[in-house]
Order: structure tokens, then C-alpha cells, then sequence
């Protein structure tokens, strides 16, 4: 479980998370007074579409809400998986040197397991070359 401590990468995350929904609750505010002023229209994109509709009960998101999904939809979109392997791939061919260099340490951790032996942990802690790839 992590611990939220000072200084650590976690604690770093929370305040951007919150510095970012804080400043989409912001847009979510504006947006919504747009419309009601109808300077903005309720099918233009996707948080005027949040704001406009309602469940089958008749309550609308709350701006937190809006803001987790909206935040959950840019991370999603800004990198794919397929898209980041694509790119190591075409990064290790036009550097051979770092390929040779992260084959050679797959193959060094390899020959040290016994057949059919998964990785562990301790294992990828010393992919140095295929974490700096990565």
C-alpha cells in the first residue's frame, strides 16, 4: 500500500491531480455559466454533453466527477500501449548500440533463471538499460 510521504513521487502525483482538477473544475465552472448565458452549446463537445444530461434520476455529475472522468479521458488518449511500444521499437532500431545493450542484459538475467522460470521482482530491478529504453 503506499504511504504518502513528503517528497515522494506519490505525494508529488496527489498535487498534481489536484492542481489539474482544480483548474478543470474551473473550465467546468465556465462552461457551465456559458451555457447559461448561451454562449456555449449544450452539443459543442463532451462537458457541455456531462453538463447537460441528467441519469434516470434527474441528477446531473457533480464538477469532481466531470473532472475525474475528463482527466481519466486525456490520460487514456495521450499515450496508448501500442503506441509507446511502437516507438521503443523504432528507438532500438536506429540505436543499435542501446538494443545491443538491453539484449545482452535480457540475456545475462536469462541465463541465470532455470527453464521456464518467471521473472521476479529482484530480476527486473536489474533491467537498467530495458528501464532506461522504456
Amino acid at each position: 500500500m503506499p504511504i504518502d510521504l513528503p517528497g515522494t513521487p506519490l505525494r508529488k502525483a496527489i498535487k498534481a491531480s489536484k492542481l489539474i482538477n482544480g483548474k478543470l473544475t474551473e473550465i467546468i465552472k465556465q462552461r457551465k455559466a456559458d451555457l447559461a448565458d448561451g454562449k456555449a452549446s449544450p452539443t459543442q463537445d463532451i462537458l457541455s454533453h456531462m453538463l447537460m444530461t441528467c441519469d434516470e434520476d434527474g441528477t446531473y455529475m457533480k464538477e469532481l466527477d466531470m473532472a475525474t472522468k475528463i482527466m481519466g479521458m486525456l490520460i487514456g488518449g495521450y499515450e496508448a500501449v501500442d503506441a509507446v511500444c511502437t516507438l521503443i521499437v523504432k528507438f532500438l532500431a536506429k540505436l543499435p548500440h542501446i538494443y545491443d545493450a538491453a539484449y545482452k542484459e535480457q540475456m545475462e538475467i536469462a541465463n541465470l533463471k532455470a527453464p521456464r522460470e518467471l521473472l521476479n521482482w529482484d530480476d527486473i530491478q536489474k533491467m537498467k538499460h530495458l528501464g532506461n529504453v522504456a
